[in-house]
C-alpha cells in the first residue's frame, strides 16, 4: 500500500507482469525477469541475484494487511507481559525498549530469562524484569477490516483485487511511503550508510537479498507507520 499523499512520482513507466502473478498492490518492490525471452517484472522474493525494476504503482485496492506499529508499557512487577493491541499477521515483529531520553534497545527473539530477549505465545509478550516499567516499542502487521480501512485510508469499499491485469505501473524514481517493508527491521537505527536492501515483497535492511539505489527518507514510526523511500537519490 502507498500514501499517495505523501508520496512524489517523478518517473513511472508501465511493464508487464510475469504472467503466473495476478494480483500486485502498490507499494511492492519489483525485479526485472525475463519470460519467453521478454523482460517482465515481478514482486521481489530477496534473492541475491534479482536485478531491481522499481516499485508498483496505479494498482489501487483496500489493503487487507497493514503495517502496525504501537508503544505499550510493561508493567512494574511479574508477570512482565504485554498483550498486542492488533491480532499479529505472520511472525515478523520488531521489539525495541524506549528510554526516557529516546534511546532505543532492540531486543531479540528467544527467552525473558535474558535481558536483551522476549518471547511470545499468540498475542502476549514476555520481557525480562529488567524491563520492568519501560516503554516497549512493538513494530508488526495485521489484518485490517474495512471499516479500519475507510477510517484510516479513506477507503469507500473493497476494490476488486482479484481481478487479473497484465500489466503494471513502475515507479523507477521518486519518494515513496509505503507498508511493504520487514517489521523486524532496526529502521530507527538507519543511517545514510546503511545499505536499503529488497526481502520477500518488501523493503529490509537485512537478509541475502540486493541493495538497491535508494535511500531511506523516512522511518516508519507509531504516528505514521509507513516507510519513505526515495529512488534513485541524487537525481
Amino acid at each position: 500500500m502507498l500514501d499517495l499523499n505523501k508520496s512524489e512520482l517523478i518517473e513511472t513507466r508501465v511493464a508487464t507482469l510475469l504472467s503466473t502473478i495476478n494480483v500486485i498492490e502498490e507499494g511492492i518492490p519489483l525485479v526485472h525477469v525475463l519470460e519467453n525471452g521478454i523482460s517482465v517484472v515481478k514482486p521481489t522474493a530477496g534473492a541475491a541475484n534479482e536485478l531491481f525494476a522499481g516499485v508498483s504503482v496505479g494498482r489501487s485496492f483496500t489493503p487487507s494487511i497493514v503495517s502496525f506499529i504501537e508503544r505499550l508499557t510493561v508493567p512494574a512487577g511479574s508477570p512482565y507481559t504485554i498483550t498486542l493491541s492488533k491480532t499479529l499477521s505472520g511472525s515478523a515483529l520488531g521489539v525495541a525498549v524506549i528510554a526516557a531520553d529516546g534511546t532505543r534497545t532492540v531486543l531479540t527473539s528467544g527467552v525473558a530469562t535474558n535481558a536483551t530477549e522476549y518471547s511470545i505465545a499468540g498475542q502476549v509478550i514476555t520481557v525480562n524484569s529488567a524491563q520492568a516499567s519501560k516503554v516497549i516499542e512493538l513494530s508488526y502487521r495485521y489484518a485490517i477490516s474495512l471499516g479500519e480501512a475507510m477510517l484510516k485510508y479513506a477507503f469507500n469499499q473493497f476494490a476488486p483485487a482479484l481481478v487479473a491485469i497484465p500489466t503494471i505501473g513502475v515507479c523507477t524514481t521518486g519518494e515513496l511511503f509505503t507498508d511493504a517493508f520487514d517489521p523486524a527491521s532496526n529502521w530507527a537505527g538507519y543511517t545514510g550508510a546503511t545499505p536499503l536492501k529488497l526481502g520477500n515483497g518488501i523493503f529490509t535492511l537485512t537478509g541475502s537479498g540486493i541493495a538497491i539505489p535508494a535511500i531511506v527518507s523516512a522511518v516508519p514510526g507509531v504516528d505514521s507507520p509507513l516507510l519513505g523511500v526515495r529512488l534513485q537519490p541524487g537525481f
